[in-house]
C-alpha cells in the first residue's frame, strides 16, 4: 500500500476511530466512517422519578444529538442518541452524573452505526 493510502487511514482513524467503513482507492481498502454515529446507554440506579430522562433529553438538545430517552420496566433508563462522537462523549460524561436527585450505579454502552431515524431528541 502507497504511503499516501497509509497517510490517509491515519487521517481518518483520527477523526473517528470508533467506526468502520470501507472506502475503495485504487482497489485498496480504507476503513473509516464520517459521523454520525449511535450511542445506546442503559443507565442503572435511582434513575426514574427524579427527572432523568427530561433533563438528558434536554443536555442531547444543547448539543444537537437525536434520540430518545425511555423508562425500562426494570427501573432503568434507556438513552439513544445520534451525532457527532465529541458530543456523544459529552452526553455520556453528563449520564454518569445525571440530575441532582439521581444516584447513577452504573452504565452500559453500545457504540454503532446510525441505526435510527431520529428527527430530533424525545422522551418517550
Amino acid at each position: 500500500m502507497s504511503s499516501f493510502f497509509v497517510y490517509f487511514k491515519k487521517i481518518l482513524d483520527k477523526l473517528n476511530p470508533r467506526v468502520n467503513s470501507g472506502v475503495k482507492l485504487l482497489g485498496f481498502s480504507i476503513f473509516a466512517k464520517i459521523l454520525p454515529v449511535q450511542l445506546k446507554m442503559r443507565i442503572f440506579g435511582k434513575v426514574q422519578g427524579v427527572w432523568y430522562r427530561a433533563s438528558t433529553a434536554g443536555v442531547a438538545r444543547d448539543l444537537k444529538l437525536r434520540g430518545h430517552a425511555k423508562n425500562l420496566p426494570d427501573d432503568s433508563v434507556e438513552v439513544v442518541a445520534v451525532g457527532s462522537e465529541k458530543n456523544l462523549l459529552k452526553l455520556k460524561k453528563w449520564c454518569a452524573q445525571g440530575p441532582t436527585r439521581s444516584m447513577v450505579e452504573r452504565i452500559e454502552e453500545e457504540w454503532s452505526e446510525n441505526e435510527g431515524s431520529f428527527e430530533d431528541f424525545k422522551v418517550l
